[in-house]
């Protein structure tokens, strides 16, 4: 057995996570006297995130109660106002417990989540001296960065290592034809 990529960590989880939330949004909107459902899949979304030690998006936890595990939507499950006292901010009440959450409005505010230098570089996108390309996938950059360095190494770039592959096959099926050819006879 050969290795396997593992791909993005926690990838099910994630997913496990989206799939609870827009569950828990849905029932909500169709039905919204189905608050317990609603409770029990924020519940469940959050224990998820929790043994797993994942962070969610400040855009999810801003929506979601943290005392009763309700899903914060406006006119069904909570009221949001407008409010100036020393500086500008949205004041979102939940209608199940009467927990207060108060968010700023600065102009230059930003959540760390959509800074851009926040954001981790992946491999492929950082530039080597090596890799002639960058790509959107480890995978990808991986597959350059090993061509380039060939190109690099042989005097005659890829097109020889390619020739010298496909003169090397075709000696191997001659010799296993002759080897069946010798078995049968």
């Amino acid at each position: 057995m050969g290795k396997c990529d593992k791909g993005i960590p926690f990838k099910e989880s994630f997913q496990r996570i989206n799939f609870l939330y827009q569950a828990a949004y849905l029932t909500l909107t169709v039905n919204p006297q189905n608050t317990g459902l609603v409770r029990f899949y924020i519940n469940t979304l959050k224990t998820i995130a929790q043994r797993q030690v994942l962070r969610l998006d400040p855009h999810l936890k801003r929506t979601i109660c943290k005392r009763c595990f309700s899903l914060l939507v406006p006119g069904l499950t909570a009221t949001i106002r407008s409010r100036r006292r020393r500086e500008k901010h949205t004041v979102v009440t939940c209608l199940e417990c009467g927990l207060v959450k108060r968010f700023l409005w600065r102009p230059d505010h930003q959540l760390w989540i959509d800074n851009p230098a926040a954001w981790l570089k992946m491999p492929s996108e950082v530039d080597n001296s090596t890799m002639t390309t960058t790509s959107s996938t480890p995978l990808e950059g991986a597959v350059a960065n090993t061509s380039a360095s060939v190109k690099d190494l042989s005097p005659h770039g890829i097109s020889q290592k390619t020739e010298t592959n496909s003169k090397t096959q075709e000696s191997t099926s001659e010799i296993n034809a002759e080897t069946l050819n010798t078995g049968i006879s």
